[in-house]
Formats: structure tokens, sequence, C-alpha cells
């Protein structure tokens, strides 16, 4: 049996999915509005909620313009780059919404994802309020 695609009203996200949110109106309604940040906008270094294939917390880097985020694959959690909106067609798959503050410095890769992971639950309300459907 073929293995097929959820419906689009489904946000595919992280481990914690938003159910009910039509993403591809959710989309066109925040990239034309005051919430979307434009790549010139972003910081390098901070961290920011994003609506991303794989995750709503990201680190904005300015060399790689692309928000570092923590992702998770069936057992595997490791760090991972989605690209800036900006970026264009195929890869720029984020969507910054919210500049949080600066990230602090990481020694590890793993602090790195304990962080983003924590971050992530702490600013749960905060991410629902932004890319819900009730906000």
């Amino acid at each position: 049996m073929e293995k097929q695609s959820p419906e689009p009203t489904e946000f595919n996200g992280p481990e914690k999915k938003l159910q009910g949110v039509d993403f591809l109106k959710k989309k066109e309604e925040i990239l034309n509005s005051e919430k979307y940040l434009k790549m010139e906008d972003c910081k390098d270094g901070y961290l920011y909620i994003i609506i991303g294939r794989h995750a709503y917390v990201g680190i904005y880097g300015q060399e790689t313009q692309a928000f570092i985020t923590n992702r998770k694959k069936f057992n595997d959690e490791f760090i991972w780059e989605e690209d800036h909106w900006d970026t264009g067609v195929p890869f720029g798959t984020a969507i910054p919404l919210k500049e949080i503050g600066k990230a602090p410095e990481f020694e590890t890769e793993e602090e790195k994802m304990e962080y983003l992971k924590k971050m992530a639950e702490e600013l749960r309300s905060e991410i629902e309020r932004l890319v819900g459907s009730g906000d």
C-alpha cells in the first residue's frame, strides 16, 4: 500500500502538532501580514518563533540564511537547518514570526538541542497564539 501524504489542513511540524490549522491558508495570511519577519530583519544568533517544516523555534544564522532547529526523525534527534522563506523555492521553508531574544553560546550540539526543546516548550502558548487558528 502506498503511503499517503497528510491532508493540507494538518500542519506537519514538530512532535506536538497544532491540529486544525489550515496551513496553506495560514501561510498566505502570515506572509501578507506584519507578523512575517523578512530576512533582512532577522538577527544573527537570535531565537525566533517560526513556522518550519520540522520546528516552531529556531536560532537564525546570518551566514547560512537559515534557522538552526532540532529535528526528530524516527528515534533520532539532531540539529537541522531550515532556510529562511526569503531564500526562495525549493529551499526556503522557515517563516519567522517573532524575535524572542539573543540565544546563549553553546559548547556542544546537545546543549543547543536541549535549549531549543526547552524554549519550544516554554513558548508553547505563544506559538499556538501566533500559529494556531485562534489568533
